[in-house]
């Protein structure tokens, strides 16, 4: 066969158990690439035979890294916080870090390749979810996983590419308090250029006795951070001085992000800490801007540093 990157396909599909493989469903649009990386441990054994070479090996572990790079889609936007969160199978998708209780997250099957080069990867879960938009641009995510043991020989199925209904920074609006004591979504500030959100819980396999692949999730610490680019308006510049005069702990923020086309609505929700102090920027458009950057902590109203909101038409 002649091996031709543009006849690629990716079909993925939502897994009812983890690591079990289903017959994928979804051919997703906008992406923009995706990469599987085969791991495998391979040990050599010791020997004291009268020899200068290794004659022997066994595998120790076999297992996949994975990113999947794209535009965010309102109908899509579920699976990848399925895969962060745990998830919720009916609209509005509702999704929120929780403090104290293990979040199972939903594993894909993944299905790359094209007639005579399929390739398989079950158990696709995410280390970090990154979403980002800028002036003009569509939301884009980067889902940075790991998965089980890529085999080869799978198939194709005849599936339709997904209509995209995009995610668009001209129809997102920012919400932002000052404080992590404060109510998500309560004042619109219409001074943002860009964002660059991106959510770990810092999720690692799990070998067991019995097998060459990982079988189980641990759950870490919700870590990531939240970058917003927003014009040196008045209040800016008043929570600009807010963070330099801080002298006792970091300055908090509470913000959401909408989006909405008019049927759909995408949220993103994030409470957080001034970790550096801001620089004051001039190349947004010839108009001075700030550039925050934020790290999560836990707001005693929300109840939770990280969240996600869709709601499908």
């Amino acid at each position: 066969m002649t091996y031709i990157p543009d006849l690629n396909q990716v079909q993925i599909g939502q897994e009812a158990t983890l690591l079990t493989p289903v017959t994928p469903d979804i051919l997703p649009a906008g992406l923009e690439n995706v990469r599987i990386t085969p791991r495998s441990e391979v040990v050599q054994v010791p020997s004291m035979a009268g020899s200068t070479m290794p004659k022997a090996s066994y595998i120790k572990r076999r297992w996949s890294e994975v990113q999947i790079e794209g535009l965010l889609d309102y109908n899509r936007a579920p699976v990848w916080f399925d895969g962060m969160f745990t998830e919720d199978g009916s609209s509005p998708h509702t999704y929120k870090a929780d403090e104290d209780a293990v979040m199972t997250p939903k594993g894909l099957t993944l299905v790359f390749g094209q007639t005579g080069l399929i390739f398989q990867v079950p158990g696709v879960v995410p280390r970090t979810l990154r979403i980002t938009g800028g002036s003009g641009e569509a939301w884009k995510y980067s889902y940075d996983a790991f998965g089980g043991a890529v085999s080869d020989g799978a198939s194709l199925e005849s599936l339709t590419e997904d209509t995209p209904e995009l995610v668009l920074l001209s129809d997102t609006s920012l919400y932002m308090e000052e404080g992590l004591g404060a109510t998500i979504g309560s004042t619109l500030r219409n001074v943002m250029f860009s964002f660059e959100a991106v959510m770990t819980r810092n999720l690692e396999p799990v070998w067991l006795a019995g097998s060459q692949t990982w079988t189980k999730v641990r759950q870490g610490l919700w870590g990531g951070s939240l970058k917003l680019v927003i014009e040196a308006d008045a209040t800016s510049l008043d929570s600009l001085g807010d963070i330099l005069d801080a002298t006792d702990e970091g300055k908090g923020f509470t913000i959401r992000l909408q989006a909405t086309d008019g049927t759909n609505t995408q949220k993103l929700d994030f409470c957080g800490v001034a970790v550096d102090a801001p620089e004051l920027i001039t190349d947004e458009d010839g108009v001075v801007s700030i550039e925050l950057l934020l790290t999560p902590q836990w707001n005693s109203v929300y109840d939770s540093c990280w969240g996600a909101e869709t709601t499908l038409a």
